[in-house]
């Protein structure tokens, strides 16, 4: 089985940033890195269609990933999965393919420290919304009940914030 890192966060928590800069300091190391939107996420009309509810979409999803990195990784494999699902969800889908190499992280910040990169720096103010801060707060209560790692990344560098992900991986 691979060693899969799921890096959870809410939008605008830094995830692609500092998965940039991970591989980047990891160039000598084979490491894929996966995005859970990369499978195309169909409108909220589409999802309930689909699977009846958005939380089973996104957990029906979560599965199919976890599936997928089973299925096409080899055991001396590391995998980065990066995306906003419910850590249940992934824990649960890990269960269930056998994968028990695995560590997650949730990566978070502040609300105005969201906001002002979803606003200014991704451009995409529609998201700075209640419903983002509602799930940004889920998800930090999640990994707070669950004892995942949080790394705040309001303070930090994209650097910093990498290197905490690959003290996380396994040793070459």
């Amino acid at each position: 089985m691979p060693y899969l890192l799921f890096v959870s966060g809410s939008s605008g928590a830094g995830k692609t940033a500092a998965l940039q800069c991970v591989k980047e300091k990891l160039s000598g190391r084979p490491v894929s890195i996966l995005h859970f939107d990369s499978m195309g996420i169909p409108s909220r009309e589409e999802m309930i269609r689909q699977a009846g509810s958005l939380e089973r979409w996104q957990e029906m999803a979560t599965h199919s990933w976890v599936e997928r990195i089973q299925q096409e990784f080899k055991s001396e494999d590391l995998v980065i999965l990066e995306g906003q699902a419910n850590p249940d969800f992934f824990t649960a889908g890990c269960a269930r393919h056998g994968l028990k190499g695995f560590a997650l992280v949730l990566l978070d910040c502040d609300w105005e420290t969201r906001s002002a990169r979803l606003i200014h720096a991704r451009n995409q103010p529609e998201l700075a919304n209640p419903e983002m801060k509602n799930w940004s707060n889920f998800l930090r209560n999640q990994a707070r009940q669950k004892g995942i790692r949080i790394v705040d990344t309001t303070r930090q560098s994209v650097q910093a914030v990498a290197d905490e992900l690959i003290a996380l991986l396994p040793p070459k």
